[in-house]
């Protein structure tokens, strides 16, 4: 799920199929009530105007997630944190859909 200021599927979708064409994924725009389904036989979906309700994250993805912080807890470098710098890279209205800035 992601949450941007501008309509961006259309443009990254090529993108993330050229790179995990073997994989089936969704992308979802919760602000536009969009989505763009890739299916690892090469059939591609692009819906408008549809709710998706994803489902909780079993134990199996929990572990993932688990995993994601712990990288980057490990290759943060407290005595060089810039906060600003951070912001400056990654604003702070992404932080809600970033596995690293949720507890857990």
């Amino acid at each position: 799920m992601i949450t941007p200021k501008n309509n961006v599927i259309p443009r990254i979708a090529s993108r993330f199929c050229d790179r995990l064409p073997s994989e089936n994924f969704i992308i979802y725009d919760k602000n536009r009530k969009s989505a763009f389904m890739h299916k690892s036989d090469g059939e591609t979906t692009f819906m408008e105007n549809t709710e998706i309700t994803f489902p909780e994250a079993d134990e199996d993805e929990e572990k993932y997630r688990q995993l994601w912080r712990l990288l980057y807890k490990t290759v943060e470098n407290e005595s060089r944190r810039n906060h600003q710098n951070r912001r400056n890279h990654m604003p702070m209205r992404y932080w809600p859909n970033m596995t690293e800035f949720q507890g857990g």
